[in-house]
């Protein structure tokens, strides 16, 4: 992980999200990307290096958000749960290496099709239905 690679991250943040319980607004990450990204990743390196998450990055906000039907079953509700934009930044940049990593030495099969690019739920689909009705090899 680079200082360039908190930065990009960071420009990506959508500005009009709620903030996290940490109170980082995602619209001030944003706009102070380039002052704050080199302190950002020292914190990042820190955390990674000691294996510990500031607490303010685990706690989260849960409100139930109605979907449809009668708003009297609670059934009808999910959770929607606000937490740290920083946190989220951080896990972003993780997921990214491992997945250069998975995909750079091949370590993914020709099965896997969640959380990778240019793959989905429908290509999985496609697939096994190739092969069941004996179009795919």
């Amino acid at each position: 992980m680079l200082t360039k690679d908190v930065a990009k991250k960071i420009s990506k943040i959508n500005p009009n999200k709620s903030p996290g319980l940490d109170g980082a607004a995602p619209r001030v990450l944003k706009e102070l990307q380039e002052i704050i990204a080199e302190t950002l990743y020292l914190i990042f390196i820190e955390s990674l290096d000691l294996g510990k998450i500031p607490v303010g990055w685990k706690m989260g906000l849960v409100s139930p958000i109605f979907k449809k039907g009668n708003r009297h079953r609670a059934k009808n509700y999910r959770p929607l749960s606000l937490t740290s934009v920083i946190c989220k930044t951080l896990d972003s940049i993780i997921r990214d290496h491992i997945m250069h990593h998975m995909v750079g030495n091949q370590l993914l099969t020709k099965c896997q099709h969640g959380f990778i690019k240019g793959r989905c739920c429908v290509s999985q689909l496609l697939a096994v239905m190739d092969r069941r009705t004996g179009h795919g090899k």
